[in-house]
């Protein structure tokens, strides 16, 4: 297989896979213009201790793709805005 061909079956991968995730956020009730990754980055800004232990792991695959540093961190907008959801996140009642 030629670079030209794995170029594009890896492009193809890659938005497939960007598509599903953000159809599961959906699913969620969560924008569907925004993925998982956004989403629990919110959560974790917010102090739940639950997104950050999946941002860990999200983390942890992504550096495994081949995507370095923060996953949740660096799927923020960098504009510091935020992605639209049903409701708002707000500080755990502990």
């Amino acid at each position: 297989m030629s670079c030209r061909a794995c170029a594009f079956i890896r492009k193809g991968a890659l938005n497939l896979a960007l598509a599903l995730d953000r159809f599961a956020n959906a699913l969620l009730m969560g924008s569907a213009n925004e993925t998982l990754s956004q989403r629990t980055a919110r959560a974790r800004a917010a102090g739940h201790r639950w997104a950050s232990v999946a941002c860990a792991v999200l983390t942890w695959a992504a550096n495994r793709l081949g995507t370095p540093g923060d996953h949740c961190a660096n799927s923020l907008d960098g504009d510091g805005t935020y992605g639209v959801e049903l409701w708002h996140w707000s500080p755990p009642s502990d």
